[in-house]
């Protein structure tokens, strides 16, 4: 594996396109991580392959993931679904409802707690006409989770917090790979149909 140019965001890495399962990808880019952590390299590292998939690496403390976020948010034109454990970061909130306002489907699923947790922006999303799910279904939904327009999967430890963004230490990958967004999307649609049915239960 061979290292193509540096640029200002990042690291562009080629893969061989046929002996790459997404499984032996993401093993790669662990390494890759572990690499670039010990060399405490602060920007996220972009890995591209032949079969379009793109994964892109952001950590805290040192990258701007929010921006991240809300970079993908403000560029999504069709659908937005999230799974949101703590939600408290009000650039993504906004985020969310400019895309709302825009015309772009956003749907939420959170976890119970967020009714009354303190600083919690979810009901804000709600009053701003977004439908929002509560899953009384676990102990907690743990889920930090954004499906971007069936393209895009945003995941990690990182929580929508500001605890996440200036405070912690969180990872966060932004991965391009329809397979994945597939299973993401019916796990999203799975939980929210599991919550819905206990609320009317």
């Amino acid at each position: 594996m061979t290292r193509s140019r540096k640029k200002a965001t990042g690291f562009l890495i080629p893969l061989p396109s046929s002996r790459w399962t997404l499984s032996s990808l993401v093993a790669g880019v662990v390494v890759l991580l572990a690499y670039e952590a010990a060399r405490e390299f602060a920007f996220p590292i972009i890995v591209h392959d032949a079969s379009h998939t793109t994964i892109q690496a952001c950590f805290t403390p040192g990258s701007k993931c929010q921006n991240l976020l809300v970079k993908l948010l403000d560029g999504a034109r069709e659908e937005i679904l999230v799974q949101t454990y703590s939600f408290t970061a009000k650039p993504l909130k906004d985020a969310l409802i400019r895309a709302k306002a825009r015309g772009v489907s956003v749907s939420v699923i959170a976890d119970h707690g967020q009714q009354t947790a303190p600083y919690s922006r979810i009901p804000e999303l709600g009053k701003a006409g977004i439908p929002v799910t509560y899953d009384h279904t676990v102990a907690i939904a743990h889920n930090k989770i954004m499906i971007i327009d069936n393209k895009t999967v945003a995941t990690g430890s990182y929580n929508f917090t500001n605890a996440a963004e200036h405070k912690n230490a969180e990872n966060m990958l932004i991965i391009q790979n329809k397979s994945l967004v597939d299973q993401y999307k019916k796990n999203w649609q799975d939980r929210h149909n599991a919550a819905e049915a206990k609320k009317r239960e």
